[in-house]
């Protein structure tokens, strides 16, 4: 290796590249908190774009409401109405950076396919997921997201609850 080559370009790996457009599912909770706040570090370094990505549904409210005779919320109504919960998510942790996240909401409830189509459909090149460590028979839905999604993974490590008594 020369002296001015870097390890990664000795092995053709692109690692600024590695960070150029960030994909961060949210769920409102803890770890998507700091899933949030690992992606605006990184485009603090790197110059990232950060897109922020919920999937949403009709609550039973709405359905209830649909069903007394009030107009039913319209999917783009849930795709906007999920837009802004995103927006508000991100100034409540960090006040004044809503703008700097590009978000990006679905109506659906399969999360794993979710994540997959919206990383895939932004060219994504980095996925930060939160995972709390937990002893579990069944994989959990990051270790089926690693085996689909093609594109890197960042994950997270999250406190675990603390157990009530």
């Amino acid at each position: 290796m020369q002296p001015t080559q870097t390890a990664s370009s000795a092995l053709g790996f692109n690692a600024r590249g590695l960070f150029d457009r960030l994909l961060v599912p949210v769920d409102f909770s803890e770890g998507s908190r700091r899933a949030l706040a690992t992606a605006l570090e990184l485009k603090r370094q790197f110059h990232s774009e950060v897109h922020l990505f919920t999937l949403t549904e009709a609550s039973e409210n709405d359905q209830f409401l649909a069903g007394t005779g009030a107009s039913a919320l319209s999917p783009q109504d849930l795709v906007d109405a999920a837009k802004g919960r995103l927006g508000r998510f991100v100034d409540n942790i960090f006040p004044g950076c809503s703008g700097d996240v590009i978000v990006h909401a679905k109506v659906g409830v399969d999360v794993l396919h979710g994540i997959c189509r919206e990383a895939k459909g932004e060219a994504t090149t980095l996925v930060i997921l939160a995972q709390e460590p937990k002893q579990t028979i069944l994989r959990t839905q990051v270790e089926k997201l690693v085996r689909e999604l093609g594109s890197a993974i960042l994950i997270v490590r999250t406190p675990p609850e603390p157990l009530s008594s």
